[in-house]
């Protein structure tokens, strides 16, 4: 098989630019996300596991914010570091998607509703769930049996 020439640099060149440069770039953003948050709540938390700062950033999402009374203040943060808010789209509907009794979801819904994107979730109490948001619309999405 005949190689292209400058290919292997090339593809390094988009690894590093991609990979390497995002993955640090979003360290920063996250790290800032952190600093300010939690210099704004003065709280403090304790993070299991990895300690990148990304996975900080999201781990206090996931498990903090969304019942915290500063979760406008956070999600303003998310928006100032230019976080993809349609993340939070996907995050519904995996944890939807996930649950053990599709019936028993009133708490995770409620859960949801603070995210500054999501306006409404229903469910049809069959195989069915949709997501509204002003912003970016409406998306429904079955479960699978």
């Amino acid at each position: 098989m005949k190689m292209i020439e400058g290919l292997d640099d090339c593809l390094e060149d988009l690894f590093k630019h991609y990979e390497k440069d995002g993955i640090t770039a979003n360290s920063k953003k996250a790290k800032a996300i952190l600093e300010e948050y939690l210099a704004y709540t003065n709280e403090n938390f304790t993070f299991i596991g990895n300690s990148l700062p990304i996975n900080k950033v999201l781990a206090l999402k996931n498990e903090y914010i969304y019942t915290s009374e500063d979760y406008q203040f956070f999600f303003e943060l998310l928006e100032k570091y230019h976080y993809d808010m349609t993340n939070e789209i996907r995050d519904v509907i995996r944890t939807l998607g996930n649950l053990e009794d599709p019936n028993k979801n009133r708490e995770t819904i409620e859960t949801f509703l603070h995210s500054p994107i999501i306006q409404d979730i229903t469910y049809n109490g069959k195989d069915k769930y949709i997501i509204e948001s002003e912003k970016y619309g409406k998306f429904e999405f079955l479960l699978a049996k």
